[in-house]
């Protein structure tokens, strides 16, 4: 029973049980990394306020200062010594980066990461740069074609949550590789998935967010997402482009695989603790 909600509330219980991560407590410093196309936009306007109800403390990059006068953050690549600092004993209460780079190695902060079905986030940004950003696109083939393609169409989760074992191209990972993958995974102190964002929010909620966690519960199927980019335009099935999306994201497939597989077996335990 202890050991089931400590899982529910972001704990992490290592193979065989022996060991166990345990996550920030619930006041404790959130850094949420924004994999582009993982719903990450819609996440950091959803919880911003719930972490910092006075909006003159919630900062953007062009305003980043050190607690109290900011408590949450966007985007924090600075070179400032006192805002990384802070950033690096976890004095800001919540954190949206697309890097790692700010927190370096440090575990002040709780790592929340989104994962998204890799052809699904990778049709979805293209949609974004060809129909938002007006982008002169014709399809992802011909991306693909291209001696270097955009970073942005191959393992872009990976590489953002790897960071130093950035891949590209379209081999496939070795079995070490994907095993360093899960335990990446598994140590995460929460494990959410675009495709189950209601569930996500929850558990979340539940781990750093108690006080809000009807609120979360109760809206997030409500909820509008926002610039999860206008992917119906972009979805449209062919088959070609399918094959090519997957050849060139092996990693990430993955790497997906693996958060899928934690995500359900958190979900899971949060199930069953919220009926007893």
């Amino acid at each position: 029973m202890k050991a089931a909600l400590l899982v529910a509330a972001g704990c992490v219980l290592a193979a065989g049980a022996d060991t166990l991560f345990v996550a920030p407590a619930p006041q404790r410093c959130v850094f949420h990394l924004h994999t582009p196309k993982c719903a990450g936009t819609f996440v950091w306007r959803f919880l911003k306020g719930r972490f910092c109800a006075d909006e003159a403390r919630i900062c953007g990059r062009d305003a980043l200062r050190p607690p109290p006068a900011c408590a949450c953050v966007v985007n924090p690549i600075t070179k400032d010594e006192a805002v990384l600092g802070a950033i690096r004993r976890g004095a800001y209460a919540f954190a949206s980066s697309h890097s790692r780079a700010p927190f370096k190695s440090s575990t002040a902060c709780a790592l929340a990461v989104w994962f998204r079905e890799p052809l699904a986030r990778v049709r979805s940004h293209y949609g974004y740069f060809k129909y938002k950003k007006h982008r002169n696109l014709t399809s992802l083939a011909d991306l693909y074609k291209r001696g270097t393609p955009p970073h942005w169409v191959s393992n872009q989760q990976w590489a953002l949550l790897l960071p130093a074992k950035k891949v590209s191209g379209s081999r496939a990972p070795s079995d070490g590789e994907i095993r360093a993958a899960t335990r990446e995974v598994t140590g995460l102190a929460f494990v959410g998935l675009v495709e189950d964002m209601e569930t996500s929010l929850c558990v979340f909620a539940a781990a750093y967010l108690p006080a809000h966690a009807r609120d979360l519960c109760d809206r997030a199927t409500h909820a509008k997402r926002e610039n999860v980019a206008v992917a119906a335009r972009a979805a449209a099935d062919d088959a070609r482009e399918r094959d090519l999306v997957r050849k060139y994201n092996r990693y990430d497939a993955a790497l997906y695989d693996a958060a899928r597989a934690e995500f359900a077996r958190r979900k899971e335990v949060h199930e069953a603790e919220a009926i007893r």
